[in-house]
């Protein structure tokens, strides 16, 4: 299967060109742009909306009522085999290369075919910025860089495939986990987290004005063993595990805090106060000011 989706690249005459993009990966552009997107399965969707870029979806009953019916799960190995030779072969609704399993294939030599939904998340060309603005129906500032709505779907429900497949070799992750960026208790989209505070408070460049998350989750997924057997340098320069988008948290209030969720909060708390000094803020502020600041901007969620 892998090794028939990057012969059928190669023979559609693709050629690369670097671009630098949110995850440091290459758009791949099409030289005779006939990889035209097939719509049989959605006719019975409205078809201005369904080939439309999905940066210009509205939030709206509409696109909702979209997102719930075309992304029913996989269910079956055969229509996982058939959904990822789509996915393989991902173009932009101007056929350009959305997203190509080629050069991750160099990365990822011996993945096996149930996990290969995964690396349009997280693989080294990963496209999951785009992934969770379409499922959260935020606008992404991409220009023409945006794939089919029909696209968007196969690598969603490819990607869930795979997480399932993952959950029954590694198992689920419980317990604590460390998040840089905009989290929701209800997040409909995927959400990255870290292991390890660390590499939380870093990641992408320390900004104070981000927000920062404990998470204690009961079903999370390992990306982390994923990368790890895949002998990727990203298991420990990330250390991921990733909130499904399905999953349900609540705010959990001051009064509630055991020892556990503390001790997390004075970790993170710890590191984001080096890496505040790591950098351009050269003014003196106490210590224990300034990691108590960091304290209280810090949130706590659990997962329900």
């Amino acid at each position: 299967m892998i090794v028939s989706a990057i012969n059928s690249l190669k023979s559609n005459n693709y050629n690369a060109f670097p671009q630098k993009r949110q995850s440091d990966c290459y758009s791949f552009y099409l030289a005779d742009k006939q990889n035209k997107l097939s719509t049989i399965q959605y006719d019975r969707y409205n078809k201005a909306i369904s080939n439309i870029s999905f940066a210009a979806l509205k939030i709206n009953n509409k696109s909702s009522k979209l997102l719930i019916n075309i992304l029913p799960p996989i269910t079956k190995e055969e229509e996982y085999m058939q959904i990822l030779k789509e996915v393989c072969n991902t173009p932009t609704i101007y056929g350009e290369r959305f997203w190509n399993m080629e050069f991750e294939y160099n990365n990822y030599k011996n993945i096996k075919e149930a996990y290969i939904g995964l690396l349009p998340y997280c693989g080294n060309c990963d496209v999951s910025y785009y992934i969770n603005c379409y499922l959260s129906k935020r606008p992404a500032n991409a220009g023409t860089y945006v794939a089919s709505e029909k696209s968007m779907c196969n690598i969603i429900r490819a990607l869930d495939y795979s997480l399932a497949r993952l959950d029954e070799d590694f198992g689920k992750y419980e317990g604590i986990v460390f998040r840089k960026g905009f989290f929701s208790p209800k997040p409909i989209q995927y959400a990255s987290t870290s292991m390890h505070a660390g590499i939380a408070s870093s990641f992408n460049g320390f900004n104070m004005h981000d927000e920062f998350s404990i998470i204690r989750v009961k079903n999370a997924h390992k990306i982390y063993d994923f990368q790890k057997a895949m002998n990727s340098s990203y298991a420990t320069e990330e250390s991921e595990i990733l909130i499904d988008r399905h999953s349900r948290h609540r705010l959990v209030p001051l009064n509630e805090y055991d020892d556990e969720i503390i001790k997390a909060k004075e970790e993170l708390a710890r590191f984001m106060y080096l890496d505040f000094h790591s950098g351009i803020n050269s003014f003196k502020i106490k210590t224990n000011t300034l990691q108590k600041k960091f304290m209280n901007i810090i949130k706590v969620y659990e997962e329900i």
